[in-house]
């Protein structure tokens, strides 16, 4: 998949980033705790209109029913320390809030198991290039719906370009491998003799290559996982901005089941407005 990539997204995306020095974490807490309180029979109410209004109620149903069955839909705690503390909340580990924010977390984690049913396919790296992507989309399309249809606003995209804006990449072997493979492709000189000639100049990767359970396809595959939010974020907040929502959100389901077998490329401009970071600049 990575031959119909256009590789400037990821130094585009750096290029016009700015990361805020903040505990994500702290400030998640204290912005649920502001919130008013919903409760759990009309948080899945509004998050199945949400679905509905993308043509995906009956999507919304099955998934919620399994979940439901298999008792990962629960109540979740605002103290850090607690194992059920909703920041360790996942796609199989729903932890509730009690406030409106549980209709756009449901929103968000349904959306992964649209097309993913638990976990990627390992066969498409396009699939880690994607994963957040329909979630965030749809977390995003929650928030104007409880905005537009409801009359509360809870700043959810807000929030979500604060996580986005505090994300830094480790400085790893992995991301230096993965750094490598990515500037051979945008120099249109990748190949297995130029990987080996980058790579034996540096004796930390060679001896990182010849462990067991190491590849050049896993550090690729962490290398975009690393910019998935990003990703998702930008398409997501793109596309909600656009019409045809329903095509648009069945677009991005095709490329997370089949990979990209087209050029695909965000435009700069798109990923510069998405990422203006007007109301978060340090003080």
């Amino acid at each position: 998949s990575l031959k119909y990539l256009d590789p400037n997204i990821f130094e585009n995306i750096d290029k016009y980033k700015e990361i805020i020095d903040i505990s994500f974490n702290d400030y998640f807490l204290e912005y649920i705790k502001k919130l008013p309180k919903l409760d759990f029979e009309n948080v899945v109410k509004i998050s199945r209109e949400v679905y509905q209004s993308y043509g995906k109620e009956n999507e919304f149903d099955k998934i919620f029913k399994k979940l439901m069955n298999d008792y990962s839909i629960n109540n979740g705690s605002l103290n850090k320390g607690d194992a059920n503390c909703i920041i360790n909340a996942s796609e199989d580990k729903i932890l509730l809030s009690g406030t409106f924010y549980d209709v756009v977390l449901l929103c968000h984690e349904i959306g992964h198991k649209l097309k993913y049913n638990n976990s990627i396919n390992s066969a498409y790296l396009m699939d880690s290039f994607f994963f957040e992507t329909p979630s965030i989309l749809l977390e995003l399309a929650a928030n104007n719906h409880l905005r537009d249809n409801y009359g509360i606003n809870i700043n959810a995209d807000k929030l979500r370009k604060t996580h986005i804006l505090s994300i830094t990449k480790e400085n790893s072997i992995d991301n230096d491998i993965f750094s490598i493979v990515i500037n051979l492709l945008k120099e249109k000189k990748l190949s297995v003799v130029n990987l080996y000639r980058e790579f034996i100049k540096n004796q930390i990767i060679i001896e990182y290559l010849n462990r067991q359970h190491s590849s050049i396809e896993n550090c690729i595959d962490e290398g975009i996982s690393a910019y998935s939010y990003d990703i998702g974020y930008i398409l997501g907040s793109y596309l909600n901005y656009n019409n045809n929502k329903i095509e648009n959100l069945n677009m991005v389901l095709k490329y997370k089941d089949y990979g990209i077998t087209t050029p695909f490329t965000i435009e700069e401009s798109v990923i510069k407005e998405m990422l203006e970071n007007k109301n978060y600049k340090h003080k």
